[in-house]
Order: C-alpha cells, then structure tokens, then sequence
C-alpha cells in the first residue's frame, strides 16, 4: 500500500508539534497548509531544540503520486542547520535539482542483514 504525502506530513508535523510544544490540528488534509506547518515547526523546533533533531523519513519513492509527491515539492525548500532530514528514496534526480545532497547505498550481502537484524534482536533479548 502506498503512503500519501497528507498522512506522511500529518505525521511528522504531528510528531514536531509535540516536539516544540505546538498546537496542530490533525484534521488538516490540505497539503499547503500541511507543508506551511512542516516548515514553520522546523523553525520552531530548531529553536527549542538547539542540540539538534534528526528526522528520518523512509520510502519516499513509495508514495502515492497524488498532490505530485515524487517531486517533493512538499519538502521544505530551507532546513534549520540543526535540523537533519534523512530520506530515503531511489530516484534522488528531484533531491539533487534542489542542490541537496545525496547519497547512494548499495544493497546489503544477506550475510551482513542477518548480523545486523541479530544486533537489533540482541538489544531486546530476542533471537532469530
């Protein structure tokens, strides 16, 4: 199933709201108005957050195409310099025409994901 960039923005707004102690109403499906508070509340948390905040966002290239997401025009054009914004995708072209950079990882060895998944697993007691 793929993501809307509404319920992608909605969350991450959602979970910056907190962050910074802002109101946000959750019913807003206006991706403007999404992207607006997107932007304003990466200001206002860089603020409040001087140490810095990482956002990760994963799958961007599996988004619906509705509101024209794969060209991430409801990205932030201008982030905080102590905001990082991590996001994956496999088409970076659109990334780059903004100047951003990017990074190509190459897959995994199934060797290499087995001993990763068994660290993950490790640190909550659990097993393969």
């Amino acid at each position: 199933k793929s993501t809307s960039v509404v319920e992608i923005l909605r969350r991450v707004v959602k979970q910056l709201s907190t962050l910074c102690g802002a109101q946000f109403d959750p019913n807003i499906t206006d991706v403007s108005q999404l992207t607006s508070k997107f932007a304003a509340y990466l200001e206002l948390t860089s603020q409040k957050c001087p140490e810095g905040v990482c956002i990760v966002i994963d799958a961007l290239d599996e988004m619906s195409d509705e509101h024209r997401a794969q060209e991430f025009t409801w990205l932030p054009r201008d982030i905080p310099k102590n905001i990082k914004l991590v996001i994956s995708t496999v088409d970076t072209r659109e990334l780059g025409k903004r100047g951003w950079r990017t990074i190509r990882i190459s897959s995994l060895a199934q060797r290499t994901l087995s001993s990763i998944m068994e660290s993950l697993l490790s640190t909550r007691g659990k097993e393969l």
